[in-house]
């Protein structure tokens, strides 16, 4: 079977959810290089992506365990 093709009818609402699912992405992002640091240690590209599924199951079984709410004292 073909693919279907929608027509996008409501532009700003289309939008909102496009905006909503790249908020999710880069906050996703943002906790992983918190906890794990910004960078990749391994040189080759395939450790690399290793190294990124790694730190991927323990941000999951982190968050499975719960983690405790930070507050910022300032």
């Amino acid at each position: 079977m073909a693919k279907q093709k929608f027509k996008i009818t409501n532009w700003p609402t289309y939008n909102k959810a496009l905006n909503n699912r790249r908020s999710i992405a880069e906050t996703a992002m943002y906790r992983v290089k918190q906890l794990f640091g910004g960078s990749l240690t391994l040189r080759d590209y395939d450790g690399q992506v290793a190294e990124a599924m790694a730190l991927v199951r323990a941000l999951n079984k982190m968050t499975k365990a719960g983690m405790p709410e930070s507050v910022r004292i300032a």
